[in-house]
């Protein structure tokens, strides 16, 4: 019955291996039901919950900031009422932090795969977590750790779709429709597009975004916060992409308990 009412029918789906895993859960659950797919969101919001609940008690700080997150309006409804995949997303980022806080580089590493596959642009966190060290013997040890389970966690993850398609290239034609020729955006993009042409907009805050990302990363590089350096970077996207809908705002919201201001 829900194919009648489904936009973009001739795209492939855009969404990774992760949240493609969710959603076939969701369909051996009950088939084309909402409400398994709620239940499956609400209980990444329960175990969001508790990681977030553990790293303030790692950070010392105040259990009850949590709640800026959990109680916040926008969560709760972009979570369940719309049942966006941000509940997939946001488990998945307090998922990598808690093991990369918690000195766990084998498990942060598949976390980190689980959570580029969830959205993509994740992809723009790897240094931080590549280049992070606390000492130069350890850290190059655990660093080599991090990247090759990472990557074999993606590579794993993407082989039963690999075996399924007719062309592996469909796993990346829909995403490359999506950030070439979507346009959502009610700021900064708008406002450059009116004295520009589309093209040109496209690359002045794409150059905006790598330049901003680069300044993020060297300011990590002094002050070793990576709450607040996947806090910037997560903003410079929001601010110059040409897509923004409103549950991309969670996450920003997500590490507000965490960051310094």
């Amino acid at each position: 019955w829900y194919w009648d009412l489904m936009f973009f029918k001739w795209s492939h789906t855009i969404y990774g291996p992760t949240t493609q895993f969710i959603f076939a859960l969701a369909a051996w659950i009950q088939q084309g039901s909402s409400l398994a797919l709620k239940f499956l969101f609400f209980l990444c919001n329960l175990a969001s919950l508790a990681l977030g609940t553990k790293m303030l008690d790692t950070l010392n700080k105040s259990r009850n900031l949590i709640f800026l997150l959990f109680l916040h309006p926008l969560f709760l409804f972009e979570t369940m009422a719309t049942a966006h995949i941000e509940s997939v997303y946001i488990f998945c980022l307090f998922l990598t932090l808690y093991f990369f806080i918690k000195n766990k580089q084998i498990f942060s590493g598949l976390s980190l795969a689980l959570l580029t596959l969830t959205k993509f642009f994740p992809l723009l966190f790897w240094p931080l977590f590549i280049l992070h060290k606390k000492n130069p013997l350890k850290g190059i040890w655990e660093r080599k750790v991090l990247v090759l389970t990472t990557l074999s966690a993606v590579t794993l993850l993407y082989l039963p779709f690999f075996f399924r398609l007719d062309s592996p290239t469909l796993l990346i034609e829909s995403f490359r429709a999506f950030s070439e020729n979507w346009v959502m955006s009610p700021g900064i993009f708008a406002l450059v597009w009116k004295f520009f042409s589309y093209e040109t907009t496209k690359l002045i805050l794409n150059i905006t975004i790598v330049f901003l990302t680069m300044y993020s990363y060297y300011r990590y590089s002094k002050h070793k916060d990576i709450f607040q350096a996947i806090y910037e970077i997560t903003l410079w996207l929001i601010l110059f992409s040409s897509l923004l809908f409103s549950w991309y705002v969670l996450w920003l919201l997500a590490l507000v308990p965490f960051i310094k201001n």
